[in-house]
């Protein structure tokens, strides 16, 4: 058999809630959604913006003689998020059924895979950008228990009169259901690693990430300790959104703490979370593992991964080799991580931490600031992004965002350079000339200039002209102010107000400091 390298777990202490006896662990549960153009196991297509119970096949509807066909992409999929995240990834994986009686689940049993998953034993590194509580830690790493495959519920939905609707464009979708270890201790620290795992899955381009459409759902395990001591597990189901993760376990770690420190004991259940309230509600009392009566799903032969780059792969016979999938043709598929690319942008680009995860959070921004950057070297990229973050402002005004934008990064690049490189405008100028075109007009950025009189101001007659104006309309002004510095700063600042945007700073700040020495 292959051997898989594998990642050795390493006991942490992990920091508690509080700085006392309390302390808190945070395992997390997340489903997401596969994008793949079919279901798991059906020919179905995998679509959320359909009409209801219009991808639905006879499989995902539970019609008797329908057998499932395991979907490759899916597969494939979950390989490459278990790579991406240093897991261990078996050579031979099963599916089992979970039975459970729920209006969603219409053959009474989901497959899932309970005995062997996919892969297991990684881990994701997390630096969380901006320290909220301070029980939270800036560097920490979550382990990743286990990564498998398995099915989507259908939606139930709840109708007029109080009817219960079942939409079963959902069934059958694949997913990926990632398990952490306890290794956070606090909301942010556990919303920070959620950030992290959207940017992963969205750069790998395995699932489209959207919380509000229910492609990508968070349970939280939480229990609080004291001393160290075991306690009781509740478990936070279905947190729909990324603002609510921290607000969902933050009071649940401090509700489970309020009732020890009133003597009351804290019970094993399911609870939901109340956005609205920001409070969570019990649902019903967690069921042991035993309740849903896993069996091996006699439908599906086992998941058969290779590695023909091992030294092993000779081992591996023919007949099972068959129907393998092979790591080297997965490893294809890898494109440049969200570590890696971080790393990147830091250095190349010397931009601050927090203008770096806005571009990782924006591919299009990336994209954007990278081809402006190519079109001219000589201006610092970080000149380049205050442009952009200028313009994504101005759309913003518009409900636009870049990809919608009818600057282009020549146009960009082009008024950078009529400021920095050529000295012809102003920063204001740039910006009235961005709102000019994002606004419609079509007149070329030279043209603009030429007819709208945006030009930069450094002729010193025509500034002193601007600061004889400025004088006989603030009479009194030097008798107003007795210190000098001060004087030639509010006279300057109004100069410049006079010029509209087009004096140039330094040249009027010689004017001025000129004309007062």
């Amino acid at each position: 058999m292959i051997k898989f390298t594998r990642i050795v777990n390493v006991r942490r202490i992990v920091r508690g809630f509080s700085t006392n006896q309390w302390s808190s662990k945070i395992g997390l549960e997340i489903h997401a959604q596969i994008k793949s153009n079919t279901k798991l196991f059906s020919v179905a297509t995998n679509s959320s913006d359909k009409p209801p119970n219009t991808c639905a096949d006879l499989l995902d509807i539970a019609l008797p003689g329908v057998l499932p066909q395991l979907n490759k992409t899916c597969v494939e999929y979950g390989l490459l998020t278990a790579i991406a995240m240093e897991c261990k990834v078996n050579a031979v994986s099963y599916f089992d059924r979970k039975h459970y009686f729920y209006p969603d689940l219409p053959a009474g049993y989901q497959i899932t895979q309970q005995r062997v998953p996919l892969a297991e034993n990684g881990k994701i590194n997390i630096r969380t950008q901006t320290l909220v509580e301070s029980s939270s830690r800036e560097c920490f790493e979550v382990r990743i228990n286990r990564l498998q495959l398995e099915q989507d519920s259908a939606k139930i939905l709840i109708g007029d009169s109080n009817t219960t609707l079942l939409d079963y464009n959902r069934a059958g979708v694949g997913l990926m259901e990632i398990v952490t270890a306890p290794d956070m201790c606090t909301g942010q620290e556990a919303a920070s690693f959620i950030k992290e795992l959207l940017l992963l899955l969205k750069t790998l381009q395995v699932c489209d990430c959207k919380m509000e459409d229910g492609s990508f759902r968070v349970d939280a395990n939480v229990s609080v300790h004291k001393d160290g001591k075991p306690a009781p597990r509740v478990e936070v189901k279905n947190i729909s959104g990324t603002k609510f993760i921290n607000k969902a376990i933050s009071y649940e770690i401090n509700r489970q703490t309020q009732m020890y420190k009133r003597g009351e004991k804290v019970h094993e259940e399911t609870r939901m979370f109340d956005n609205k309230r920001s409070i969570t509600y019990p649902t019903r009392e967690k069921g042991g593992g035993s309740d849903y009566r896993y069996i091996p799903e006699p439908d599906l032969p086992p998941v058969w991964v290779i590695d023909s780059d091992a030294i092993e792969f000779h081992k591996v016979s023919p007949e099972q080799t068959a129907d393998c999938i092979d790591l080297v043709e997965v490893r294809k598929l890898l494109v440049e991580l969200p570590n890696e690319k971080r790393a990147r942008l830091l250095q190349t680009y010397d931009l601050r931490t927090d203008e770096t995860e806005n571009l990782l959070m924006k591919e299009e921004l990336l994209q954007y600031l990278e081809n402006a950057t190519n079109l001219e070297p000589k201006i610092s990229p970080k000149v380049i992004y205050q442009f952009m973050s200028t313009l994504v402002g101005i759309l913003a005004k518009r409900n636009a965002n870049l990809q919608d934008s009818r600057v282009t990064y020549d146009v960009l690049h082009q008024l950078i350079k009529l400021q920095y490189l050529d000295n012809r405008i102003t920063k204001k100028t740039c910006i009235a000339i961005l709102t000019a075109i994002e606004n419609g007009d079509d007149r070329s950025i030279d043209i603009i200039i030429e007819e709208d009189n945006l030009h930069r101001i450094i002729d010193t007659q025509e500034i002193r002209k601007l600061l004889d104006t400025v004088l006989e309309q603030n009479q009194g002004i030097v008798e107003k102010f007795k210190d000098r510095n001060q004087l030639i700063d509010i006279v300057r600042g109004k100069v410049l107000k006079e010029s509209k945007g087009r004096g140039d700073p330094a040249a009027v700040h010689n004017v001025v400091n000129g004309y007062f020495n």
